[in-house]
């Protein structure tokens, strides 16, 4: 009996597969002869070297028409849907092309987030899939201050809050993958290009995610939508910065881990920044006034003292001084700190809720418990570099 032969293997194909994600278009140069219709000269190839009009252009007739309509979405040349389709299979790569100054076969990337944020925004608004989440049946009115008032517009626009939640990522980005194998000494404006690429392929999979929910009629919660929310939002940046950065993949997992870490000082900052405006502006609640500012301030020492933990252990500064070695030293031991604070918190918490609660509240340990994992994880990663950091200095 005769047997199945693959032409190639998985391998085969997973390598056929990185060959393309690395490198897709072979641009070629045209042998036609053309006249120009815009200046009358004579030329070779693909656009005309006097004026630069494409080769081939004729006169205009209805197949212009639907040229320019379509030309309008990006349709027409076929460079959305080819950009679209490269930042789902190949987005590391996009946008490392993109930054790097090939430009020419990527539709521009803010006027692509603008009409795909549109298009999903309408979908979900004339549609019952819900894209984003059991909708919110909380009313404006209900919201008192500014803070509530923004609150429930982004609870109700998971959209464009996403886009915003991206924005906050750009300088934890820069500052943790700003000496990377593959794209080294990236700076701010190349990191707000990545992250607008990031804000697009993020709706596309929570639109994607949300249709197949839709018609496997699957019910939603607030708590399973945040949850997909943020599995996505991991496996997203894993692939993509593991693509554009080029480190490992578990490099690429803990700095991510810790992107999201400076990326929590942030929020918290920013949170108690629009809290404090929103009492100004209500004239109420002072009351808690104090209480904000601490937390306002903990977030901005938090952030630059995480931040200068993780220069101190990755970046390729002389340390020659006395008060750098007395810097780096403060450090170590702020991160060692830290790592005892992290084991005698998750310690303390497993005794209480095992021990004191008898294990009825599981579920928020568990997540308590991830949490704090994580962040462990990160601090001892970041603490055994600058040790073997300071030892190869020392030899």
């Amino acid at each position: 009996m005769a047997t199945f032969v693959p032409n190639m293997n998985i391998r085969e194909s997973y390598q056929r597969l990185k060959q393309w994600q690395k490198s897709p278009v072979a641009f070629t140069m045209s042998h036609d002869k053309h006249r120009c219709q815009n200046c009358g000269h004579e030329f070779e190839g693909n656009f005309c070297p006097c004026c630069g009009q494409r080769g081939g252009t004729g006169l205009v007739t209805w197949h212009s028409i639907r040229e320019g309509v379509m030309d309008l979405w990006g349709i027409g040349t076929r460079s959305m849907p080819y950009t679209l389709w490269q930042l789902l299979f190949r987005p590391g790569y996009l946008i490392g092309e993109y930054i790097s100054g090939r430009k020419q076969v990527s539709f521009p990337p803010v006027k692509m987030l603008v009409i795909v944020a549109t298009l999903i925004f309408v979908i979900n608004n004339l549609t019952q899939i819900h894209i984003f989440g059991p909708e919110d049946t909380q009313t404006a009115t209900e919201a008192a201050d500014l803070m509530g008032r923004m609150e429930l517009w982004l609870s109700k626009h998971y959209d464009w809050a996403s886009l915003l939640f991206f924005m906050f990522l750009l300088l934890p980005t820069n500052i943790v993958f700003r000496y990377s194998p593959r794209l080294a000494t990236h700076n701010l404006p190349q990191g707000f290009f990545i992250q607008v690429f990031n804000s697009t392929l993020f709706l596309i999979l929570v639109f994607l995610t949300g249709v197949v929910t839709w018609a496997m009629n699957l019910q939603s919660t607030d708590t399973s939508a945040l949850a997909e929310l943020c599995i996505i939002i991991t496996l997203q940046l894993i692939i993509v910065y593991s693509q554009l950065f080029g480190y490992s993949l578990w490099d690429t997992v803990w700095r991510i881990a810790m992107v999201g870490i400076l990326s929590v000082f942030e929020i918290l900052t920013v949170a108690v920044l629009l809290q404090l405006l929103s009492i100004v502006f209500t004239a109420s609640d002072y009351g808690h006034t104090d209480t904000r500012i601490s937390a306002g301030l903990f977030g901005v020492a938090a952030f630059l003292l995480t931040v200068e933990c993780y220069k101190a252990a990755f970046y390729d500064r002389p340390v020659q001084s006395r008060w750098q070695r007395a810097k780096e030293k403060a450090v170590l031991v702020f991160l060692c700190l830290n790592i005892l604070g992290h084991i005698a918190f998750i310690i303390a918490d497993i005794h209480k809720t095992f021990v004191n609660d008898g294990g009825t509240d599981v579920g928020n340990w568990i997540s308590r418990i991830v949490v704090f994992g994580i962040s462990l994880i990160v601090l001892i990663t970041v603490t055994t570099a600058l040790v073997r950091k300071m030892r190869q200095r020392h030899r």
